[in-house]
């Protein structure tokens, strides 16, 4: 049984119908992690394309150009004509409410892993936010993010650093990567975002830009207002208007780009280790001190479930003290805390306990939820696998267990 904060015990049973899609556990994610052959890739998956070999036509111009021009537009920060110490002061506040708001507790901890729920207003408020970003709309990052748990560290993580620390840092955004071809990508790993016709929307024909560009406009619009009402002539409003829009949008956004991806790259290279999981995720105090409590990586891999990231004393995560307060407005409920079983599965100090497939099969069987990542048939074979060994071993005897255990088809991408 999984505790939860301010929404009473959690149950095995799945609080919603996106979580009974969506929803990706730690139990599932070892037991496939562990099974998977010397090659790094589980039998029941199929041949994926390896993304640290893009070649040079693959490039993404359109993606180059943009990152470049919106790099551009923000170091217009650096000359005296475009610069306010408000234009600063809300870049710092824009940090905060589009990225820890929008990405790290909207599109991260909410809808990738369903770490708690909340009204859906509230949650179309968050995606919005996220999408301020332009990190991507919400159906593709969370799909991305989903296979980055599948494939953490190896050739078919989307971002690995493994060998190639500029790819995982921001060149994997620079390459068409046949696994990330849109459609199939979202059908695998995002269709319950799909679903809602506001992702869907927001998806379609760019729209997340759009919502990003308006929101762009949108502070030079009452920048200017403000100079002009206050009887400024109209450069200086002009002026105001483009210092608020330079600090308090680019600038911001450009930042955050930084922090995201210094977190994607830099937790899987250095820091330390609470959990011994079967990737190479590290625990970082200074990405968790930039990226408002995204750096412990380790513990968030260790159970990507959980709402808060920060396992042990001193690990500061503002990301989750912000859902404590959510919850306490009831913006927020049935938020998930870290396992009590963590140590038991993974080992404390970084030694893998005895009996974790066990554990990691007993947790995924516990909860009647699909498995969109091995499918539902060999989840149910490595299930019964994994139960039955440790009872034969903690018994003295051989043979299979029924475990009452039944296939129920393939999930999604079989």
């Amino acid at each position: 049984m999984r505790r939860g904060f301010g929404g009473g015990a959690l149950s095995g049973h799945i609080e919603s119908v996106a979580e009974k899609d969506a929803v990706f556990e730690v139990g599932e994610l070892a037991l496939t992690q562990q099974r998977r052959g010397l090659n790094g890739r589980s039998q029941y998956e199929p041949e994926a394309h390896t993304v640290n070999a893009a070649p040079a036509q693959q490039i993404r111009w359109d993606r180059v150009a943009g990152l470049g021009a919106v790099h551009a537009l923000a170091g217009l920060a650096f000359f005296p004509w475009f610069f306010s110490w408000t234009g600063v002061i809300l870049a710092l506040l824009g940090i905060y409410v589009f990225g820890t708001l929008g990405i790290n507790i909207g599109y991260h901890r909410l809808l990738t892993h369903r770490s708690f729920a909340c009204p859906r207003w509230f949650e179309r408020v968050l995606a919005a936010l996220g999408a301020c970003c332009v990190q991507d709309s919400p159906p593709v990052w969370i799909a991305i993010h989903r296979r980055h748990h599948q494939f953490a560290d190896q050739d078919d993580d989307p971002h690995s650093v493994v060998g190639h620390f500029i790819w995982g840092y921001v060149g994997w955004l620079l390459f068409r990567q046949e696994a990330l071809r849109a459609n199939p990508l979202l059908e695998r790993y995002a269709k319950d975002l799909m679903r809602d016709p506001f992702y869907a929307w927001l998806e379609r024909r760019d729209n997340w830009i759009k919502v990003a560009v308006a929101s762009w406009l949108v502070f030079f619009t009452l920048g200017a207002a403000a100079a002009l009402l206050q009887g400024e002539d109209l450069q200086d409003g002009v002026q105001f208007g483009l210092s608020l829009m330079i600090w308090g949008a680019l600038v911001r956004t450009v930042v955050f780009w930084h922090v995201t991806w210094f977190s994607s790259s830099i937790d899987h290279l250095w820091g330390y280790r609470n959990y011994d999981t079967p990737d190479n995720s590290r625990n970082n105090v200074l990405i968790s001190i930039l990226s408002n409590g995204e750096g412990w990586h380790n513990n968030h891999h260790a159970d990507p479930r959980s709402a808060n990231h920060g396992h042990k004393p001193g690990e500061f995560d503002l990301s989750w003290l912000t859902i404590k307060l959510l919850t306490m407005l009831g913006l927020a409920r049935e938020v998930v805390l870290p396992s009590t079983r963590l140590e038991e599965l993974f080992g404390p100090g970084g030694s893998r306990a005895a009996g974790s497939s066990t554990f990691c099969a007993r947790a995924s069987a516990s909860r009647n939820e699909p498995n969109w990542v091995i499918g539902r048939k060999a989840a149910h074979r490595l299930r019964r696998e994994a139960i039955s060994a440790s009872l034969s071993e903690r018994h003295g005897r051989n043979g299979a267990v029924d475990l009452g255990l039944r296939p129920e088809g393939d999930g999604p991408g079989r």
